[in-house]
């Protein structure tokens, strides 16, 4: 099936990879020629990107602008999503090659969603995805910024495989995970947050965390904190990728969370930072 993948980027291959061509290219095309350069890999089987693709993703980083990466990495992901995550490991060298944090994490939260399920368990993307990342060579703030997109699924069930990566994470990694946003706002990853705040850290990381949950409000496109499960793969979700657990204003949630940021407060030096989430949810 991977025949009918796309047959204009096997074209480009085709076209450039016998020589240097592809080195004439910039923008988009170059773009593209990273895509199909990426799909060959996933079509090869390789478990890690060769020397040669990994130079093709360096001469795209200096070439092509992080706006046009961004957003072309996200047109990507959805192309995938309608072959139904045929090709889907195409997806990999964008999480452990691009060098911008945001091409990488949308890589990895596409990865996470299509990923096909071993059996009925619906983690299976997001295992496989964090377990790539963190068994990966890039650099533990190039970690922390992948990471970020799998954050972003704000699934609860995801949480317990994130806590995981977090806890062999350094300062690095994780200063780069909770400096992630995001305008939708999840029980998920508000747990996540209270979550990593009541484990030992850095005071760095710990401020961090606490402006991450801070900014929530203002930063969310709903007055609302969404409690949900996402469907696994997102293809199969037919027009419904989540389900709804429950919607709750900022109040309301913290009123079930107070005592848990109560807690940590009472451990937290002065100057306190926690109490300030109180200020801004409220």
């Amino acid at each position: 099936r991977m025949g009918q993948f796309d047959r204009n980027l096997q074209e480009i291959v085709e076209g450039m990879s016998k020589d240097s061509n592809w080195r004439h290219l910039g923008g988009r095309a170059l773009f593209d020629y990273a895509v199909a350069k990426s799909v060959e890999f996933a079509i090869s089987g390789r478990e890690k990107p060769s020397d040669d693709l990994r130079e093709v993703f360096e001469h795209c980083a200096e070439t092509v602008g992080d706006d046009l990466r961004v957003g072309a990495i996200a047109s990507f992901g959805e192309h995938l999503e309608q072959f139904r995550g045929e090709g889907v490991r195409a997806l990999i060298p964008f999480i452990l090659l691009d060098p911008n944090g945001t091409v990488s994490s949308t890589a990895a939260l596409n990865l996470a969603m299509m990923y096909p399920l071993e059996g009925d368990d619906p983690m299976t993307g997001v295992r496989y995805t964090v377990e790539l990342i963190m068994q990966s060579a890039i650099d533990d703030a190039q970690k922390g910024a992948a990471l970020a997109g799998v954050l972003q699924i704000g699934d609860r069930r995801v949480n317990p495989i994130l806590e995981a990566a977090w806890d062999v994470l350094g300062e690095a990694g994780r200063l780069a995970l909770s400096r992630s946003v995001s305008p939708f706002v999840t029980a998920g990853v508000v747990e996540f947050w209270i979550g990593c705040l009541e484990k030992e850290c850095s005071e760095g990381v710990f401020g961090s965390v606490s402006a991450a949950l801070c900014k929530m409000p203002q930063m969310a496109a709903m007055p609302a904190v969404i409690d949900m499960e996402r469907i696994f793969p997102v293809y199969e979700a037919e027009g419904m990728p989540m389900r709804m657990l429950g919607r709750y204003t900022f109040g309301e949630y913290l009123q079930s969370v107070a005592s848990r940021l109560e807690a940590i407060a009472m451990k937290e030096s002065e100057p306190k930072v926690t109490p300030m989430i109180f200020n801004f949810w409220r």
